[in-house]
């Protein structure tokens, strides 16, 4: 979703209270009863190449060498950094990491 957002609008979201409902209503491509589901809802209960895939995946993330990566790219704008670092924070920290420690 950021990429479609300017600067100023992604700082707003910055300071939004709902930036992190926000960040986890991603759709997946998994669908059940004919919708897409949303990720969080697929991590809840992942079917079983996504819960091996967990399992293989989680533990290799390194979180601080992700934030290095992005907070090192020149072109980038702070806000965008910002922004990319807090979502990958909440993505981890609310799907993947419960979804590995309930596998």
């Amino acid at each position: 979703m950021s990429h479609t957002l300017s600067d100023i609008e992604i700082k707003e979201l910055l300071s939004n209270n709902a930036f992190d409902k926000i960040e986890l209503r991603v759709r997946s491509r998994y669908s059940f009863t004919d919708k897409r589901a949303y990720y969080q809802d697929v991590f809840q209960d992942p079917p079983g190449d996504l819960a091996q895939a967990i399992k293989r995946t989680v533990p290799k993330i390194n979180i601080d060498e992700i934030y290095n990566i992005i907070t090192s790219v020149p072109l980038m704008s702070d806000a965008r950094k910002d922004y990319l670092n807090k979502a990958i924070s909440i993505r981890y920290g609310q799907i993947l990491s419960p979804a590995y420690k309930r596998i």
